[in-house]
């Protein structure tokens, strides 16, 4: 499930629309897209935490990147930064290594080289 803060539809709504559907594993967020701050995710952070389903967050840049302010608000939660964390590599790695509940996918290899 994809899911925009800005687009109009109460997150929690859409969450419980088709969070029983086949195939729903979790949810793929795009604040650098769709220019929002990740903290605006926070009520579907939460949701997530309780489902145990994870949150896959491309990062981007500047305050769309900043999403510390879930995990310190959500500390269970399982955040997985799209695309090796790009472009905010060196940070992600950082995440990784300190929290048991932070991912990278290795979804697109292109970015470094």
């Amino acid at each position: 499930m994809f899911i925009n803060p800005r687009g109009g539809k109460d997150q929690i709504l859409e969450l419980n629309k088709w969070k029983d559907r086949p195939g729903f594993i979790g949810i793929k967020a795009h604040p650098f897209w769709h220019r929002y701050q990740p903290i605006e995710l926070l009520p579907i952070a939460v949701e997530l935490t309780k489902m145990g389903k994870p949150l896959l967050i491309h990062a981007g840049f500047d305050e769309h990147g900043y999403y510390d302010v879930l995990l310190k608000k959500v500390p269970d939660l399982k955040l997985i930064l799209a695309h090796a964390g790009f472009p905010l590599y060196s940070d992600a790695w950082e995440k990784i290594k300190n929290n048991k509940n932070v991912y990278v996918d290795l979804s697109q290899s292109s970015y470094p080289r």
